[in-house]
C-alpha cells in the first residue's frame, strides 16, 4: 500500500482503489502541466513579438500579468487537489487523501494518527428529507483542517473513516467530536478566509489590469463595451466570492458555537 501505520497490528478498514486514484489524478496532472506549459510559451512568443514590433503599444506589455494571474487563480482555486494521495484508513489512523490541507500550507504526513486529529466530524446535507454525509472535516491539533470528500473517496471512504474514529474513541474512552470541539474559533477557520479572499482579490486584480489594458491600448469601441460588460459580471463575482467566504466564515463560527456541524 505504500504506507504503514503506527502499529501494524491493526487492520486495513478502507483502502482506495490505485485505478480510481489515477482517474482522479491524471486529468489534473495533464491539464495543470498543459496550462502551464502553454503560459510559458504564450508568454515568451508574445514579448519576442512585442520586443521586434518598435511601435507595440507598452500597455501590451501587460498581457503578461494578465495570463500569470490567471494561472495563479487556477492555482489556487484547485488548492488541496493539486497534491492528491492514496486514501487509506486503519482501525488507528489514515493516510490522507491530500498531502496539503491548502496550497501553501505545511505537507502533511504519509499516515496520520487520530491522536493528531482534535475532532472529526460529519458534513451533512439533506437529500430528499434525508440526512446524508457528503464529507469529513478533520480538524488537526496543529490547527488546519482537513477536507475529505466523497467525491474525492466514495461514500464508502467518509463511512469508514466516521467509523474507525468513533470507534478508536470508544475504545479509549475518549471525549466525543462535540465535547472535544474547542470554543474559540481555531486558527484554520482565519486561513481558510484569507485564502479565499486572495482568490476574490486575484480576480479584481486580473480585471482591473485588463481594464487598463483596453483604456491604454483599446481602439475598438464595440470591444469596449463588450469587456466593460463582462468587467462589471466579473466584478460582481468577486465581490460575491469574498461576501460569501466572509458569511461561510461567519456562519461556522456560530456553528462551532452552537454545536459540532461544520460547513465545509
Amino acid at each position: 500500500m505504500g504506507v504503514t501505520p503506527p502499529d501494524a497490528r491493526e487492520a486495513v478498514v478502507y483502502s482506495q482503489g490505485r485505478g480510481g486514484l489515477v482517474a482522479r489524478n491524471l486529468p489534473l496532472t495533464v491539464g495543470y502541466g498543459l496550462i502551464g506549459g502553454e503560459t510559458v510559451a504564450f508568454t515568451v512568443v508574445m514579448l519576442l513579438d512585442f520586443q521586434r514590433d518598435p511601435f507595440t503599444p507598452l500597455a501590451y506589455f501587460l498581457l503578461p500579468a494578465i495570463v500569470w494571474g490567471a494561472l495563479l487563480e487556477a492555482l489556487l482555486v484547485s488548492g488541496a487537489e493539486l497534491s492528491r494521495s492514496r486514501f487509506v484508513v486503519w482501525a488507528n489512523a489514515f493516510a490522507p487523501p491530500f498531502r496539503r490541507s491548502r496550497l501553501f500550507a505545511p505537507r502533511l504526513p504519509a499516515v496520520m494518527p487520530f491522536e493528531t486529529a482534535q475532532s472529526v466530524v460529519p458534513g451533512i446535507r439533506v437529500v430528499d428529507r434525508k440526512e446524508r454525509i457528503y464529507s469529513v472535516s478533520v480538524e488537526l491539533r496543529g490547527g488546519e483542517r482537513l477536507i475529505v470528500r466523497e467525491s474525492d473517496v466514495g461514500s464508502t471512504g467518509v463511512r469508514a473513516l466516521l467509523s474507525a474514529w468513533s470507534e478508536w474513541t470508544k475504545r479509549l474512552q475518549a471525549p466525543s467530536a462535540v465535547a472535544s470541539a474547542p470554543q474559540t474559533p481555531p486558527l484554520w477557520i482565519g486561513r481558510e478566509w484569507r485564502e479565499e479572499l486572495a482568490i476574490g482579490l486575484g480576480l479584481l486584480a486580473i480585471l482591473v489590469v485588463a481594464a487598463l489594458l483596453i483604456a491604454l491600448a483599446g481602439n475598438n469601441i464595440a470591444g469596449r463595451v463588450a469587456f466593460a460588460a463582462l468587467f462589471v459580471s466579473g466584478f460582481a463575482f468577486a465581490v460575491g466570492w469574498i461576501l460569501s467566504a466572509r458569511s461561510r466564515m461567519r456562519r461556522i463560527i456560530k456553528m462551532r458555537e452552537d454545536g459540532p456541524k461544520l460547513d465545509s
